[in-house]
């Protein structure tokens, strides 16, 4: 493998002249060399737990992007070809270490660059130079006459998790890298990190974006699920059964999550909250631990899962009841610190932003505002918040029915429909028939549409369409949801005390 490429490494002048072994050193690129493509053409992940399977019958080829450059292309190789040294961004779960993965094989397999893989979480800046940290990746023992080799066009570096690095070292980390790359600026260099953090501070660098994945690449990649002993008819039947879940399983690891769900479970969930419930779940702890081995990234704001979640509900269930999608650094700030009052919470503003963008990745950095990962996720989080607020409950539901300044969709109906049904239907939503009923919201009321969207779904039928809900239909659903209600509530107390 590579060997014209180690052949013309042993012959560079400095190596030619050292006094070093050259069989031993061939020897040991070759090893190395080696050890990289066994390593990379297998893998176990979420869906292949049990045995390593050959690497590509797991592969969702992934495109990335540049739009300033016009650029899209699904061959890191070709694009790290025109560019040489490029930064991949993507969210927990797109696919950037297995995209890596794919490089390195494509590196040995078309006789590109000896593909050098630098985990860069397990570095530590204050007990080596990341120059020997690199060249003894390579070989322990000739580290130095390997650092003589960088330089000469031979070598890939993929860097794979720069978010990963710890905060409190990132200044000297950055500076010894950048170091790295200046010296050795004649070689390849690709370094994937989360949104969030500050890679695009390197110079040099090319930026792009992998991109989601549309409903064909889902489709693609659950035909590939049947392979890993999962049941794909199965899988596929609760995905078309579920056609709105469709936008929000965008990544790798969300497909993954999907279909491990739906194969582990008799019943295909018609609760989207169940679903949103496993996602979050990965989010603040599961997709460390299942694709990296055992690691559990670092919280920097010293805050428990439990927290993180706490905080997140808060911050959803005010974005929705201001209608804000998107928030400035400090108007951010402005809401931890009325969440450190609520909940009682201390922390440092700085690190729970990077926890929610990096270490968890419930929030998304673009440009100058920072926005939820979905805003299916900012609604389900909201909803869990309502959920869980006790006596509040009907306070809630009664400013909501009153504000006709907050926006409300479908989906956040279902999730308090789910979520507090009870509550939900009881303050919100037949008050809110009652209204229509009454005249006194129409269709110029601007959530009007989700409303009759709503009770045509999960009341009336979908055979029916949205123009045929009227008063009528409005004032026999409000009878039969509060026969409902009332009924539940008394067979609730009789089965609390035993009655």
């Amino acid at each position: 493998m590579l060997d014209y490429i180690l052949s013309d490494l042993l012959n560079v002048r400095s190596i030619v002249n050292s006094f070093v072994d050259k069989r031993e050193l061939q020897s040991q690129l070759e090893k190395y060399v080696q050890e990289q493509y066994v390593r990379n053409k297998s893998i176990k992940n979420s869906l292949f737990r049990n045995e390593p399977v050959e690497f590509y019958r797991s592969y969702v080829p992934l495109t990335i992007q540049n739009k300033s450059l016009g650029i899209m292309s699904d061959s890191l190789l070709s694009v790290l070809k025109k560019f040489n040294q490029i930064i991949i961004i993507g969210n927990a779960g797109s696919g950037k270490t297995t995209l890596l993965r794919h490089l390195v094989l494509e590196c040995i397999k078309e006789n590109d660059s000896i593909p050098v893989s630098v985990n860069l979480r397990s570095y530590n800046a204050l007990e080596n130079t990341f120059e020997n940290y690199v060249s003894k990746l390579v070989s322990e023992q000739y580290y130095k006459e390997v650092k003589l080799m960088f330089g000469h066009r031979k070598f890939t570096f993929v860097m794979d998790g720069f978010d990963e690095i710890r905060y409190d070292n990132d200044e000297l980390f950055i500076g010894q890298i950048q170091d790295f790359i200046n010296k050795y600026n004649q070689e390849k260099f690709v370094i994937t990190s989360r949104p969030g953090t500050n890679v695009q501070s390197l110079d040099g660098f090319y930026v792009f974006n992998i991109k989601e994945l549309n409903e064909n690449d889902v489709y693609y990649y659950l035909n590939m699920m049947v392979d890993s002993g999962l049941d794909g008819l199965k899988i596929s039947n609760a995905l078309t059964n579920n056609r709105r879940l469709v936008e929000t399983i965008n990544t790798p690891l969300l497909i993954s999550l999907f279909a491990l769900f739906i194969n582990n479970n008799n019943e295909i969930p018609d609760k989207k909250s169940v679903y949103f419930r496993a996602i979050l779940d990965s989010l603040l702890s599961k997709h460390d631990s299942v694709s990296k081995l055992g690691y559990i990234r670092e919280r920097l704001s010293g805050l428990s899962k439990d927290e993180i979640e706490s905080v997140s509900t808060v911050l959803a269930f005010r974005a929705f009841s201001f209608s804000k999608y998107q928030y400035s650094k400090d108007e951010l700030y402005h809401e931890f610190q009325i969440i450190k009052k609520i909940r009682g919470f201390d922390f440092d503003n700085e690190k729970l932003l990077y926890d929610l963008i990096v270490a968890v990745n419930i929030l998304n950095e673009d440009g100058l505002y920072y926005s939820f990962q979905h805003v299916l996720l900012m609604e389900y989080l909201a909803a869990l918040f309502v959920s869980r607020t006790g006596e509040m409950k009907p306070k809630f539901y009664e400013k909501l029915v009153d504000n006709n300044g907050v926006d409300i969709s479908v989906s956040i109906l279902e999730f308090f429909y789910e979520l507090d049904r009870f509550s939900f239907v009881k303050y919100y939503y037949v008050p809110m028939l009652e209204l229509i009923v009454s005249g006194q919201r129409n269709e110029n009321y601007s959530n009007f549409l989700a409303i009759k969207t709503f009770a045509v779904s999960h009341f009336i039928g979908d055979n029916y369409d949205n123009e045929y809900f009227n008063k009528f239909m409005a004032s026999s659903l409000i009878n039969s949801l509060k026969s409902e209600y009332e009924n539940n509530f008394t067979n609730d107390f009789d089965e609390l005390f035993g009655l």
